[in-house]
């Protein structure tokens, strides 16, 4: 997470200066524990290998909602 981030999230203050937002910010922290020697490319092929399997079924229903719903709003147009 940038230092910007931090600040527009209210995690830390700014050395100098105001920093002024609209509306609300939200967070996911995210950690991808990491051995000695390991490198992004292995450590992003065992995230994605270990990742939910039921990740995929949840994006295909999302998809067919979409295009349900565009095809619903194409016949309103």
């Amino acid at each position: 997470m940038t230092t910007l981030l931090h600040v527009l999230a209210g995690l830390i203050t700014p050395d100098d200066g105001t920093v002024q937002r609209a509306g609300t910010i939200g967070l996911a922290r995210q950690e991808l524990p990491a051995r000695d020697g390991a490198t992004v490319g292995t450590l992003t092929s065992e995230a994605l290998t270990e990742g939910d399997p039921s990740a995929e079924d949840r994006y295909a229903q999302a998809r067919a909602r979409r295009s349900h719903y565009q095809r619903r709003l194409g016949r309103l147009a």
